[in-house]
């Protein structure tokens, strides 16, 4: 599959770019980690999308998220900053589609895509609901939005 090609072609650039741009962001947790260390998550993360688009299952990053977020959400990481890490990957991924492929592949190449990472998202997310209801203090309390 094209998608698959321009993934696998370009799977440092994308890795190192988003690495780059999360190591980046303001007040970030990113920031204070080890870039080699931010390139290492960066590409496991990589490496599980990559799976489930090649497999057609999205059992991989499932797996990978309840895993990642007990570990981020035991390592003090907040959830936004988490979630922006993946943001990141996805958008980079966006940039190279319409880069390398052609107008007429982009519908299915971004379906799957977004799939992917919509899934990962929602499942870290839920994730880090569940542990904070076992009585776990977030990362960062949430910001109160009444006022």
């Amino acid at each position: 599959m094209k998608l698959q090609s321009v993934l696998k072609d370009h799977q440092k650039s994308i890795i190192r770019e988003t690495a780059n741009s999360v190591g980046r962001s303001p007040k970030s947790r990113y920031q204070e980690t080890d870039e080699s260390e931010n390139l290492n998550r960066i590409s496991r993360l990589f490496e599980k999308v990559y799976l489930c688009i090649e497999k057609r299952d999205s059992s991989a990053i499932l797996e990978y998220t309840q895993d990642l977020a007990k570990e981020r959400f035991i390592g003090d990481f907040p959830l936004h900053e988490v979630l922006a890490a993946f943001n990141t990957l996805e958008a980079i991924v966006w940039q190279k589609i319409t880069e390398y492929l052609e107008p007429v592949d982009y519908a299915e190449s971004f379906r799957l895509v977004s799939t992917i990472f919509g899934f990962g998202k929602e499942s870290l997310a839920t994730e880090y609901v569940n542990l904070t209801a076992k009585g776990l203090p977030l990362a960062s309390p949430l910001p109160d939005l009444r006022n």
